[in-house]
C-alpha cells in the first residue's frame, strides 16, 4: 500500500492506494479497497451465556465477601460467552486499474479535500496530463471515480476485481461492467452467511470498452472514463439476512445514468450541508504549502495553527 487516502463513511469506506509507479512488483497499478458496513463474518447468532442470570447472585456474594478470584473464575464460565466474541468486519475486495502505457510518470500530485470529501490525483505521462477524481456519494449510494486525459484518446487500461475472501465469484455484469461476489467467512461456532456483491458500471467518452475475458474489462483510446461501483449484502438486521444484494445494487446503479458533473455537484451539496455547519479558523503560516507528512513531522518544531484547525474539522467528517 502506497500512502493511502481514505474516503467514505456512512455505508461504505474506501482506501485509495494511489499509483504504484515505483513498485517493481506491480507497476502502473491503482487500487481502490472497497468496504461496506454490513460485510462481516458469521451469521445471525446469540452469544450470551444462558447460565448468567442464575449465576449472578452467587457471583455478587463472592465479590462482597472479598473472594475476587473465585468470582472471576465463576464469571469466566457462567457469565462470559462460551461461543466466541463479536464477528469481525471483512473487506469486499479491491477494484484494480492497470494502465498499459504509464511507463514514466512525472508531476505526480494528489490530495484529499475534506471541504468536499473528494480525492484528486494529477500526473503526466509523456506530456499528457491525467486527472482523477474519486468520492463516495451518499446521495447516489455509489463510489464514483472520474478519469480524464488532456489528450483525446489517451486512456488505456484494464479493470478487474480481486479479494482476499475465500471462494469469490467474478463475472461480467451487464454490457460494460464487472461483478465480484461471495460469502463471508465463518467461525468455529457460526457459519458465514453474509452474501456480499460489488458491481462495477463503466461509462466512456471516446474509445471503447470491451470484455477481455469473464473477469477483466479493457479500455482503449478513451478521453474520459467514469467508474460507478455499487456494493450491497443480504443483511437486513441482526437476525435477518434475507435481503437481495443484486436488487439493491441494481437500484443504486440507476443513479449511474446521471451525468458525472451532476453527480459530483449533488455529492458536494449534500456533504457541505453538514460539513459547513461549523468552521474553525486559526490562521495560516507558510507550513500550509508543505506536504502533509512534512507538516506532521515538523509540527513540534514549527508554528502551524492551520493543522490544528484541519485536525478539528477532520475528526468526524469523512463522508
Amino acid at each position: 500500500m502506497i500512502n493511502p487516502l481514505l474516503i467514505g463513511k456512512k455505508r461504505f469506506r474506501l482506501v485509495m492506494d494511489g499509483l504504484q509507479q515505483w513498485c517493481s512488483v506491480i507497476p502502473n497499478l491503482e487500487q481502490i479497497q472497497l468496504n461496506e458496513e454490513t460485510v462481516s463474518a458469521g451469521s445471525p447468532y446469540q452469544n450470551y451465556n444462558e447460565e448468567a442470570k442464575a449465576a449472578l447472585p452467587e457471583m455478587r456474594r463472592l465479590i462482597f465477601e472479598g473472594k475476587y478470584e473465585e468470582a472471576q473464575n465463576m464469571a469466566a464460565t457462567k457469565i462470559l460467552s462460551q461461543v466466541g466474541n463479536e464477528m469481525p468486519y471483512q473487506t469486499v475486495g479491491r477494484l484494480n486499474i492497470r494502465y498499459q502505457d504509464h511507463k514514466k510518470v512525472s508531476n505526480y500530485y494528489r490530495d484529499l479535500d475534506i471541504s468536499n470529501a473528494m480525492t484528486v490525483t494529477r500526473y503526466k505521462v509523456d506530456g499528457v496530463e491525467f486527472t482523477e477524481e474519486t468520492f463516495a456519494s451518499f446521495t447516489d449510494q455509489l463510489v464514483i471515480r472520474h478519469i480524464k486525459s488532456s489528450k483525446p484518446g489517451a486512456i488505456n487500461c484494464e479493470l478487474f476485481f480481486n479479494t482476499p475472501m475465500r471462494d469469490p465469484k467474478r463475472s461480467i455484469y451487464g454490457k460494460k461492467g464487472l461483478r465480484l461476489e461471495g460469502i463471508t467467512h465463518g467461525s468455529r461456532y457460526f457459519p458465514g452467511k453474509v452474501h456480499y456483491c460489488a458491481d462495477l458500471d463503466v461509462k466512456n467518452k471516446g474509445g471503447e470498452v470491451t470484455m477481455a475475458n469473464d473477469t477483466l474489462l479493457s479500455v482503449q483510446g478513451a478521453s474520459e472514463l467514469t467508474l460507478y461501483i455499487s456494493m450491497a449484502t443480504n443483511f437486513v438486521n441482526y437476525k435477518d439476512i434475507s435481503g437481495d444484494p443484486y436488487q439493491r445494487n441494481k437500484t443504486y446503479l440507476k443513479n449511474a445514468e446521471k451525468e458525472y458533473d451532476k453527480a459530483k455537484a449533488a455529492h458536494i451539496a449534500a456533504y457541505q450541508e453538514q460539513f459547513n455547519r461549523v468552521t474553525l479558523d486559526l490562521g495560516e503560516t507558510s507550513q500550509v504549502n508543505k506536504p502533509m507528512d512534512v507538516r506532521i513531522k515538523e509540527f513540534s518544531s514549527s508554528y502551524d495553527p492551520a493543522l490544528i484547525a484541519l485536525y478539528f474539522q477532520s475528526m468526524d467528517v469523512t463522508y
